[in-house]
């Protein structure tokens, strides 16, 4: 596969300090093409991870870059109100040495290598979904492998995702960092081997589409303050409960 050169779009570049962005979203901009089984009805929307992640750090008046690369297409299908995506044109990333402290690091599928990652960032936050996910096999998951993992400090991944990702990745995040387990229902918090159990409002597709990145960025911004996990997860909860009753209230008028 090709790799096209990536220009860095300025986000909301910092003051005072050197203009460096706190952030650095390692994530790609896509088409949504949403093929709604339940209601018969095929629409196409603005998505991808980076577009998400922007739009929450941008409404938390958070400082970031963000690396543009070629425009991905994700076709999401919807049947009894679950979600399942395939990907008819992959996005394209490569990158410059990043000079932000946190990397964000949220993946479609096998666009993003972390051991690729060059500059003197601090820290990685990262979602196990694009890394793990099968590009070539419709709704699979398969192995992957990595070895740039010291800086990993915040993880989020499902239970199922889990099992796909390296023992040398979750031993680190579990000794030194913050691992993430979302389900449908619910989200638990394991930091340093204590572990919280946040309840959650199960939310619908379409509706749920962009929830885990609103979520991911919020929990992102709130954490980096003052890495206090608990406070920032209910926040997080807090801001993707918003994001997903806007777009409830928006289905409803349609």
């Amino acid at each position: 596969m090709g790799i096209c050169k990536v220009e860095v779009s300025k986000g909301r570049l910092g003051k005072g300090d050197g203009n460096m962005a706190k952030f650095y979203i390692a994530g790609c901009f896509a088409d949504n093409i949403i093929v709604d089984n339940d209601k018969d009805r095929i629409e196409k929307r603005a998505g991808g991870p980076a577009y998400f992640i922007k739009n929450t750090l941008d409404a938390l008046g958070e400082n970031y870059e963000v690396a543009k690369g070629k425009r991905g297409i994700v076709e999401i299908h919807v049947h009894g109100k679950k979600e399942i995506g395939r990907f008819p044109r992959a996005c394209k990333l490569s990158f410059a040495p990043i000079t932000s402290k946190i990397v964000l690091a949220y993946a479609i599928s096998n666009e993003l290598c972390l051991d690729s990652l060059k500059g003197n960032y601090e820290e990685i936050y990262m979602d196990a979904k694009g890394f793990v996910r099968d590009p070539e096999k419709f709704g699979k998951q398969r192995k992957c492998g990595i070895k740039n993992v010291e800086r990993v400090k915040v993880l989020k991944a499902t239970p199922s995702e889990i099992e796909f990702l390296p023992e040398n990745l979750l031993s680190q995040v579990r000794e030194n960092g913050i691992l993430l387990v979302t389900e449908p229902s619910c989200v638990t918090l394991i930091e340093r081997g204590d572990e919280s159990r946040f309840i959650v409002k199960e939310v619908s597709a379409p509706q749920s589409v962009g929830m885990e990145e609103t979520f991911f960025a919020a929990f992102s911004s709130e954490y980096s303050k003052n890495k206090e996990a608990k406070k920032a997860v209910e926040f997080a909860i807090a801001h993707a409960r918003e994001f997903t009753s806007r777009e409830e209230k928006v289905a409803d008028e349609e």
